[in-house]
């Protein structure tokens, strides 16, 4: 856990050795995590995970995340997950999914 910082700093900021898996709930493609993820599974990319706010990112957020050429956006399913939960479920699967 590292000190707070406004997005655009993170995003301008973001290491090129990493990519950043956005857990995007108004991504409206019908791809899973799975599918999404598996390709880059045995890959020696380091991780980060963005989960947007109660209420989701803006839409000039959501542009700017999306933009970044390290991001990959992902959904967590048809449900609106809270935060605290999305956070958990998101561990969860790029740990199962990626984890050697």
């Amino acid at each position: 856990i590292e000190k707070q910082v406004d997005l655009k700093s993170l995003l301008l900021e973001w290491p090129e050795d990493r990519k950043l898996v956005y857990c995007d709930e108004k991504i409206n493609h019908n791809k899973s995590i799975i599918d999404t993820l598996m390709p880059l599974k045995d890959s020696n990319i380091k991780w980060g995970i963005l989960i947007g706010p109660e209420g989701g990112f803006s839409d000039s957020e959501n542009e700017l995340i999306t933009k970044n050429k390290n991001v990959i956006s992902i959904s967590l399913g048809d449900r609106v997950l809270r935060s605290d939960t999305a956070i958990t479920v998101s561990l969860f699967c790029i740990n199962e999914l990626l984890a050697k």
